[in-house]
């Protein structure tokens, strides 16, 4: 059997053959590093512009991740600064336009109706308080400039009209029923709605959108926010709207995107295979127990979504517990082939070249990267604990189990016994999708929305770093490096989501 199996490492020890055309490789690689480099230039240019005699645009309301980098390129081009809304406190020095979301849009603008230095206000996708809106508002008072933008809303009866189309009929005394709205944009335009005395603003999206972060992500909705600004705050602005920046800034960062994936794909295109990719179908024996714990996590987890959907307190953790799940079924697979790990005494030496394993291995961080930090913040929003704990608890522990179990499967193929655990076996990465697959569901089905964005953020940290290790996986027998590069992207991951 020893011999047999002996046979079976003569396969997977030889010595891969280099690509005979290498200048493909080479022009896909300078392709995937010039747009590297070009979205980390983009991201640098949204931080020029700043100002002290900008109006700041404050978002309230706006928790969580939040697309800082776009968001501060659009309003610097349009003569505005950005900032969150943290403890209520205005300078009474500098001047704000204050951007209210959801439940905080109408609470917002009456608190702050009589601020001297609240030029204005913005409410996206504004719900109605349960008890009503409150009095005082009509389409004089107050005399500040309000605008409302909301997602899709073609209801043609006042019975199923939205939210924001109801509170803008209130402030505005505009009929957006037999009114005729408006196009704002091109291929995708919005449908607007302009009170008689210019002071007050209803922008409907041509998309859907139930909540006002949806809205913000939205190159669309940047663009119309940066126009209705400069347009309505000019006097207060010290420059004009330079929309070319705008757009191009976003034309970029699209075309930097795919640039890098298709240089990635060149590059990798004509590399030698060194690993194939899943093939086992079947669970081991020597790991049916560690599937049989993840099961059993899995199952409790479900117990535990439904427990979670009784108690706000308990929704509010169910996107930590998901977006760190990962990790502890990575744990426990590589407790489960400790053994083979450490008291094997198969003599097995990596093949791969390491520089061209560091080179893979950085672009694909960087381009991750930089795509986050343009896509969000990047920042932790977990009472009393900062983003560089939280990346440290996530990166190293990681770090170790991908280190091993990268060296077990690598270790499992050359003795002849295939692919194993976490990166050589299609059933159990599958099974780690389950607990994420499920809320997602469940949150749907029962209208949970933050268990369903905890789904979304546990499938996040579980595929990206699975899928993006994918060409060191293919490409390179080494274990350490992708190791560690599995930790950066799972660290990364958690920072995006949390």
């Amino acid at each position: 059997m020893r011999s047999s199996a002996r046979t079976g490492r003569t396969g997977n020890a030889r010595q891969p053959q280099e690509p005979v055309n290498k200048t493909i490789p080479l022009i896909g690689s300078i392709v995937a590093a010039v747009a590297v480099i070009i979205l980390f230039v983009l991201y640098l240019v949204s931080f020029s512009g700043e100002n002290r005699r900008n109006p700041i645009v404050l978002f309230s309301g706006a928790d969580g991740n939040f697309p800082v980098v776009s968001m501060q390129n659009t309003l610097h081009r349009a003569g505005f600064d950005l900032q969150r809304f943290e403890d209520g406190e205005l300078d009474p020095d500098r001047q704000y336009i204050l951007v209210s979301l959801d439940d905080n849009a109408v609470s917002d603008m009456a608190a702050y109706r009589d601020s001297d230095n609240v030029l204005g206000f913005v409410l996206v996708c504004p719900t109605i308080p349960e008890e009503g809106l409150p009095s005082g508002f009509d389409s004089s008072e107050p005399s500040k400039d309000i605008a409302i933008f909301a997602g899709k809303d073609n209801s043609s009866e006042v019975v199923s009209m939205g939210a924001p189309r109801v509170i803008f009929e209130r402030i505005s005394g505009v009929d957006t029923v037999y009114g005729v709205p408006t196009a704002r944009g091109g291929l995708f335009a919005s449908r607007c709605f302009v009170s008689m005395a210019q002071n007050r603003y209803l922008s409907l999206s041509a998309f859907g959108a139930d909540e006002g972060k949806e809205l913000l992500y939205s190159p669309l909705f940047q663009n119309e926010l940066a126009g209705y600004l400069s347009i309505t705050y000019r006097d207060a602005a010290i420059k004009d709207a330079s929309f070319a920046g705008i757009n191009m800034w976003f034309i970029m960062a699209f075309v930097s995107i795919f640039a890098c994936i298709f240089g990635l794909s060149v590059y990798l295109m004509l590399l030698p295979v060194v690993v194939s990719d899943i093939k086992q179908e079947k669970v081991p024996a020597r790991e049916k127990i560690a599937v049989a714990a993840i099961g059993g996590i899995t199952v409790a987890f479900a117990i535990g979504v439904v427990a979670m959907a009784f108690s706000e307190r308990l929704r509010s953790y169910a996107g930590i517990i998901l977006a760190f799940l990962p990790l502890v079924f990575m744990f426990i697979l590589t407790l489960n082939r400790f053994r083979f790990i450490v008291f094997d005494k198969t003599d097995y030496k990596s093949r791969s070249k390491m520089k061209r394993t560091a080179f893979m291995s950085v672009l694909i961080a960087l381009s991750a990267l930089f795509i986050m930090l343009i896509s969000g913040d990047m920042d932790t929003y977990i009472s009393h604990v900062s983003a560089p704990l939280i990346a440290a608890v996530a990166f190293v522990p990681d770090l170790l189990c991908a280190t091993c179990l990268l060296y077990s499967d690598r270790k499992s193929r050359f003795v002849g016994e295939g692919g194993c655990s976490y990166f050589g076996n299609r059933v159990i990465f599958l099974l780690m999708l389950i607990p994420s697959v499920f809320a997602i569901i469940f949150g749907i089905i029962f209208r949970q929305h933050e268990i369903t964005v905890a789904g979304f953020k546990g499938l996040y940290t579980t595929l990206v770093p699975f899928v993006l290790l994918v060409p060191l996986r293919r490409h390179s027998d080494q274990s350490l490096i992708p190791g560690i590069l599995h930790g950066i992207l799972f660290a990364m991951s958690v920072l995006f989501v949390l």
